[in-house]
């Protein structure tokens, strides 16, 4: 069972859009900018045991933070954008009539 299963929806759908490639390609570019920024100026001060875990926390934390933010930002629209036109239902037309409805309906008598 989904918590909010509109939301999941929304996000489902708006994972698709060209907006999201984008900003995923931009978002790992930055990320991986990041990283080589802290490999460079890291240096040789870094000990090993504790060198992974300086990375994994380099790179967490902007990313919670932009998972954050882009979970906000891709629900909390205003209009949900181009929806989809509805359904026209056509109305179920009553089988053939048999004798007895149809001297109902001319009025006769039985």
């Amino acid at each position: 069972m989904v918590l909010l299963p509109v939301v999941a929806r929304e996000l489902r759908v708006k994972a698709r859009g060209k907006a999201a490639y984008r900003v995923r390609f931009w978002a790992v570019l930055l990320m991986l900018a990041l990283l080589f920024w802290f490999l460079k100026f890291s240096g040789e001060s870094q000990n090993a045991p504790n060198f992974g875990l300086d990375v994994m926390v380099t790179l967490s934390i902007p990313a919670g933070i932009f998972s954050l933010l882009i979970g906000v930002a891709a629900t909390a629209r205003t209009s949900p954008g181009p929806s989809r036109p509805p359904v026209r239902v056509q109305p179920v037309k009553p089988p053939a009539s048999d004798w007895f409805t149809e001297a109902l309906n001319r009025g006769k008598k039985l």
